[in-house]
């Protein structure tokens, strides 16, 4: 969860950092062949979205998809 982001725009910001780093290949125990993640991010803004815990997790995962 990122907590008390500013706005839209650092939230994005937050999410491209994060999705760069995860995107680079990593070699486990000196392997040949390289390890490659993958991620989905989905976002709801509270209370903008919903005040609701349970809804704010459905509208984001609505929008990881």
């Amino acid at each position: 969860m990122l907590l008390q982001a500013e706005d839209e725009e650092s939230v994005k910001t937050a999410i491209s950092k994060v999705s760069d780093g995860v995107k680079k290949p990593f070699y486990f125990n000196n392997e040949t062949t390289p390890i490659v993640i993958t991620m989905s991010v989905g976002v709801a803004f509270y209370p903008r979205m919903s005040r609701d815990i349970n809804t704010l997790i459905k509208l984001a995962d609505i929008a990881m998809y």
